[in-house]
């Protein structure tokens, strides 16, 4: 039983971002994940397998084992979580346990500060023995605890589809041919030169009919500068999307985006000339944020691409000739496809 409990415990842990850091044993499992500056590490140790007497010497030798690496490593400081797991039946196994729990130490400057947790399995429940000075929860260590006890639904995380990307390679040229085929076709003098290139101009799409604009809109721009400026937005987020979903998934959110963004500049933004790959890339930014949701923390941090999109966002609203609508309408539409491809990529 506890051996199946354990395994289960563990497997909720990598759903959570956790990793293996040693092939682990019958005996014990050590895993461990980053909260901003901070390791967390948490050691599954089944009493099960422990003799009278071992399980003191095995926690005392493990800690000194983790101080040492502590001190080499470039840490700034590490929690070590020892969760001693045993059924009611071995006495002297939970004797050592309370042992051990009663030398728990109080916060140090240390740079790894040991944790020790008793975990005694009863049938359907189980209960937490830990010593007052420490504290009851880790990383959310002790809540994984009780939604394994519960039986809780584990909800995987998602996965990187994919280790190269291509589609976003490909969209990035083709933004680049149609800049290079501008200057060798058009004259950059000409005042009707991005209208005849084929960026938006409201009337001509309402009263001639000319919806091809709000496509070929997304992959024109005024000069080299707004060019690159939205392919480096484009390299940036697209590779988190592209990485996660996929190419096919990556092109769907790039053009809805930019067909969203195209659309709101015709029916809600000013009577003005509008053209650029923004509109996409801000497509691309929501929806990489997203995905921050549903991904371990230690591969992709949601606060900090939450705080460029809200720069993003703000600038949109400053910046002169800037067409805001259309940022804000490609920004909605690719936090709508993450939320759906994101969700179905991490129940597949």
């Amino acid at each position: 039983m506890t051996t199946e409990f354990i395994g289960e415990y563990k497997q909720r842990l990598l759903n959570l971002g956790f990793l293996q850091t040693r092939n682990g044993t019958e005996k014990f499992t050590e895993l461990h994940n980053m909260q901003g500056a901070v390791v967390n590490i948490a050691i599954l140790i089944n009493c099960e397998f422990f003799k009278e007497g071992e399980l003191c010497e095995f926690v005392e030798g493990y800690g000194a084992q983790l101080k040492a690496s502590a001190e080499n490593a470039d840490i700034k400081s590490a929690i070590a979580v020892f969760i001693m797991f045993s059924n009611s039946d071995p006495e002297n196994t939970n004797a050592e346990a309370k042992q051990i729990l009663s030398r728990g130490e109080m916060f140090s400057n240390q740079k790894l500060y040991e944790v020790f947790w008793s975990v005694k399995l009863m049938g359907d429940t189980c209960s937490i023995d830990y010593n007052k000075d420490q504290p009851s929860e880790v990383g959310g260590l002790a809540k994984t605890l009780e939604q394994t006890v519960k039986k809780d639904k584990v909800i995987p995380m998602a996965k990187p589809v994919q280790s190269k990307n291509f589609m976003l390679y490909i969209f990035i040229a083709i933004n680049g041919i149609a800049y290079a085929l501008m200057g060798l076709l058009l004259d950059p003098n000409d005042m009707l030169r991005m209208v005849k290139a084929g960026a938006i101009v409201p009337d001509l799409v309402i009263r001639n009919g000319e919806y091809y604009r709000l496509l070929s809109a997304m992959f024109i721009h005024f000069d080299f500068m707004h060019l690159a400026a939205n392919m480096l937005s484009l390299y940036i987020f697209g590779n988190i999307v592209e990485r996660y979903l996929g190419g096919v998934k990556f092109a769907l959110i790039y053009i809805v985006s930019g067909l969203a963004a195209s659309v709101a500049c015709v029916f809600i933004g000013p009577e003005a000339v509008t053209a650029g790959a923004s509109g996409a890339a801000y497509g691309l930014m929501g929806a990489a944020a997203v995905i921050t949701l549903f991904v371990p923390r230690q591969q992709l941090d949601f606060y900090n691409l939450t705080i460029i999109l809200v720069m993003g966002v703000g600038m949109s609203f400053i910046m002169p000739n800037v067409s805001w609508v259309g940022h804000i309408a490609g920004l909605v539409a690719g936090i709508c496809l993450g939320l759906l491809f994101g969700r179905r990529n991490r129940s597949a």
